[in-house]
């Protein structure tokens, strides 16, 4: 289970199929997270986010930033 003080955001929109795919995995690795709706987003994340032309699901970790359903960063987030 991740240690780290700043918590797991999983930030998703409504109908997004790789954001419930991005949740399952966190369930699994026993990353704790919160869910948050990327409308919600302060506009420095959104502007990031337009600029490496991401899409939901964005998981952000601390300083800690990735896009999609990364099995492999997911799992990682775990071991922290």
């Amino acid at each position: 289970m991740t240690t780290t003080l700043m918590p797991t955001i999983l930030w998703t929109q409504p109908g997004c199929g790789p954001c419930i795919a991005a949740a399952r995995m966190l369930d699994a690795a026993g990353v704790h997270y919160v869910k948050m709706d990327a409308s919600l987003a302060d506009s420095w994340r959104v502007s990031m986010w337009r600029g490496k032309r991401w899409s939901t699901p964005i998981i952000e970790a601390g300083a800690l930033f990735f896009q999609g359903a990364d099995p492999d960063r997911i799992a990682a987030l775990a071991e922290v």
